[in-house]
């Protein structure tokens, strides 16, 4: 929250411990200089960090490069006539502009042909951010626009003219090559891309550009700086790498000169990059049509147009290399729109994915853990029924001693131990009892919660999932996985929720370690001198604790699980076991 005495300054809004924070802000207005963001932690009164280190940021506006700015692209285009442009593709790399380990060999130095489409904005064949082809593979490490084009060409329903130029190389390797293409109001944007030679995939380029405007007319010139872009083929960081094949690729991404340090782009002051080439569009003429108006010429899409997908993409590469670990894949809107959040409102499909996977190695045998971090507690009591009537469920659990290593332990083996063991019960039957319906009655149950008390006898509850036990069942054989209550399906959409979820289950528990709460036996050492911790779950019970900085007992609100002995249930109990400690 914000401080009531100091401008400017956010201040935390309880004494809960933190790992981190979060802060909204507003840059302020163009050309009012660097913003810099302090922070001070304060861990007892006499202990205190601030403004140094990560503590301290400055963040300053970024001189953008008027020639480097691309307009924003527009789903529907309203130019009635098509036009014609030239594109001059211009070459400013050299031993002058670009210094720092520059080939020695200037022979060598040269851009392949150039090559790219005017295109529709359902189709672009490299983006940023996006995975390249097998065509602009070639291209990036080879030079070769054969299996690009030909893809261009399969593409054809799409594209309106695939643009082809001469490559430009040393010594005319700052000259100028030429071509011209042609655009439409539905192939209104313009891509184009040539490689840096040489390098391990470095390419420079321009993808998406848009030369239709609002008000209906095309872009009169156009001229846009070209700076290096990694294709993600090829982990090489200098121009004469060895060859260095990425396997799965990498996403495309703009090279800085921020990193990597050997790249000879890398600047120790990150200074502004000089670009590498430079493109200008000149529009030769317009082609008049006289067939504008028409049920199409408002170009406004309908809703299956509004709310088509792409394919799903390939799934991401597992996030381990050994043991069990997680997956993802995506598809996006074909229909590319300023307001996303109201498309994703009305379409409500289903954009992200999400799996659990395992390495290359099932197990890792190098990280086995150690005996003792994943040593188990023996199997606790058996629950009471969860039902009071019919049939229900009897459940008993366990843990590993160290709370810290669970995950660890869980992870680094194929076969994690099981922690929690159900078995069916029957009570007497029911008079009056409302049946499950059948809509719910083959959905999955959740995993049981954990105990709600730290000490004596709590409750722990499980609830239906809004996932049907046959596709669970499918999904373990498919990842190798029993279920273990983790979700592996993300929805972009925004949809109400599950009915099913709303069934709930209860049993009584105790915790194995206390199994009564007789606070008094607590050692005030032990439990008045360690640090307020609230747990892990969601709950919001009030509780006391023993701050021992300011030397007294203070109320915090405590989740509900999990935390430490400094934990009193009310003032006269902490009081009563800190009081020792206390006058210490």
């Amino acid at each position: 929250m914000f401080h009531d005495r100091c401008p400017n300054a956010v201040m935390q809004t309880n004494s809960i411990p933190k790992n981190e924070i979060q802060v909204l802000w507003t840059a302020p207005p163009s050309n009012s200089g660097c913003v810099i963001f302090k922070a001070t932690i304060v861990v007892t009164r006499e202990i205190w960090y601030g403004e140094e280190g990560p503590l301290w940021l400055s963040l300053c506006e970024s001189s953008e490069d008027v020639d480097n700015i691309e307009p924003p692209v527009l789903q529907t285009c309203c130019a009635c006539h098509e036009a014609k442009y030239e594109v001059t593709f211009e070459g400013l790399w050299s031993r002058n502009t670009h210094p720092k380990d520059f080939p020695t060999n200037n022979f060598k130095t040269k851009f392949s042909d150039i090559i790219g489409a005017s295109h529709s904005v359902d189709y672009k064949f490299w983006y940023y951010d996006e995975y390249a082809s097998d065509g602009l593979k070639e291209l990036a490490e080879e030079g070769v626009t054969k299996l690009l084009e030909r893809e261009l060409k399969n593409k054809s329903d799409h594209i309106r003219t695939i643009i082809k130029a001469r490559g430009i190389s040393y010594p005319n390797i700052t000259g100028k090559t030429f071509a011209v293409f042609r655009v439409d109001n539905r192939h209104h944007l313009m891509s184009l891309v040539s490689m840096i030679h040489p390098s391990p995939d470095w390419i420079v380029g321009v993808s998406s550009l848009e030369l239709c405007q609002q008000n209906c007319s095309w872009v009169e010139s156009k001229t846009l700086n070209l700076y290096p872009w990694d294709a993600g083929t090829d982990n090489g960081t200098t121009y004469t790498s060895d060859d260095s094949p990425i396997f799965p690729r990498e996403p495309i991404r703009r090279i800085t000169t921020k990193s990597p340090t050997n790249s000879p782009f890398y600047d120790e002051y990150s200074n502004e990059m000089k670009p590498l080439a430079r493109l200008i569009l000149s529009r030769q003429r317009l082609y008049e049509k006289h067939n504008c108006e028409g049920p199409d010429s408002t170009g406004l899409p309908d809703l299956e147009e509004y709310c088509a997908v792409s394919e799903w993409q390939e799934w991401s590469p597992c996030n381990v290399d050994c043991g069990r670990g997680t997956r993802h894949r995506q598809r996006t809107y074909k229909l590319k729109v300023a307001n996303q959040h109201k498309q994703r409102q009305t379409c409500k499909q289903q954009l992200t994915q999400r799996s659990l996977c395992y390495g290359l190695k099932p197990e890792c045998p190098s990280e086995a853990p150690p005996t003792e971090e994943c040593e188990l507690t023996t199997w606790g009591k058996w629950s009471e029924c969860s039902v009071t009537c019919g049939n229900g469920t009897k459940t008993r659990s366990r843990r590993y001693r160290t709370r810290t290593a669970a995950k660890h332990c869980q992870q680094v083996t194929n076969n994690p131990p099981k922690l929690e063991q159900n078995i069916p019960c029957e009570m007497p039957p029911c008079d009056l009892v409302e049946p499950i319906s059948p809509e719910c009655a083959h959905k999955a149950w959740s995993e049981w919660s954990t105990c709600s008390v730290t000490c004596g006898k709590g409750t722990k509850m499980r609830r239906k999932l809004s996932v049907n036990v046959e596709d669970l069942h499918k999904h373990n054989r498919i990842s190798r996985q029993s279920f273990d209550g983790n979700s592996w399906e993300e929805d972009d959409g925004d949809t109400d929720g599950d009915n099913c979820e709303r069934l709930i289950e209860r049993v009584e528990c105790f915790n194995d370690e206390a199994p009564t709460c007789d606070e008094s036996t607590t050692i005030p050492a032990l439990a008045c001198g360690l640090p307020m911790d609230v747990g892990l779950c969601r709950s919001n019970v009030d509780r006391w604790h023993f701050n021992n900085v300011k030397g007294k007992c203070e109320l915090f609100s405590y989740s509900g699980c999990e935390g430490n002995k400094n934990n009193f249930r009310t003032l006269e109990m902490c009081e009563h076991v800190c009081g020792d400690y206390q006058s210490k």
